[in-house]
């Protein structure tokens, strides 16, 4: 997607860059560290904006926590997004995050299609150093792992791809590159075919003995 156009159909600030979460507002999730980390993340770069696309029963509770630390004008919170209209709010964004917490993500797992979702939009990706997302990010070189529910090594990542585009712009490109040549729909129906052409010989095989 042209990033330009899509800036200005949401209405977004071309002078501003801007840090995307998209997901249910859930505690697990860990927004909330996000947020926590945005006054060192503006205090090096102010020129930057965060959107959080999605809702949930932790979406009061976050408005309140940027408004106490004084960062409101720096946040939009889209509530919900007809599931169509997220890959805009992500192509119009320069870095996604997936701040996962511990406990719960580890305990039962999470589902990493946020961050294929990420991937595949080209986006640099920040996200918690958890089972699953730390292989996924190092396999595609997509992005970089930090500790989970640290806020510090949350905003120092962000800020490292904040001060250097040419790092979050090669991160981009692998995390692309890595989802069209191992993870597309292509990909996809080529390995079912090669299954199902295995099965079928295996029957053959087995049938003519």
């Amino acid at each position: 997607m042209d990033k330009k156009g899509v800036l200005e159909k949401l209405n977004l600030d071309a002078n501003y860059k801007y840090i995307c979460f998209v997901g249910h507002l859930a505690p697990w999730q860990g927004v909330e560290y996000l947020i926590k980390s945005s006054p060192y993340i503006l205090d090096k770069c102010p020129n930057t904006k965060f959107i959080i696309v999605g809702e949930g029963p932790k979406l009061e509770e976050l408005v309140k926590l940027a408004d106490h630390l004084n960062i409101s004008q720096n946040y939009l919170f889209t509530g919900y997004v007809d599931y169509e209209k997220v890959p805009l709010y992500i192509n119009a964004s320069n870095i996604c995050v997936a701040p996962f917490v511990i406990e719960r993500n580890e305990r039962i797992g999470l589902s990493a299609l946020k961050i294929y979702e990420y991937l595949a939009c080209g986006k640099p990706v920040v996200a918690s150093k958890i089972t699953g997302i730390e292989e996924l990010l190092s396999a595609s070189n997509g992005g970089i792992s930090v500790a989970p529910e640290n806020v510090h090594d949350l905003g120092k990542a962000i800020v490292r791809l904040l001060q250097d585009d040419a790092v979050g712009e090669k991160m981009g490109t692998n995390g692309y590159e890595f989802i069209r040549n191992y993870h597309s729909w292509k990909v996809a129906a080529a390995n079912v075919e090669n299954i199902s052409y295995e099965v079928i010989n295996n029957f053959k095989k087995n049938n003519s003995s």
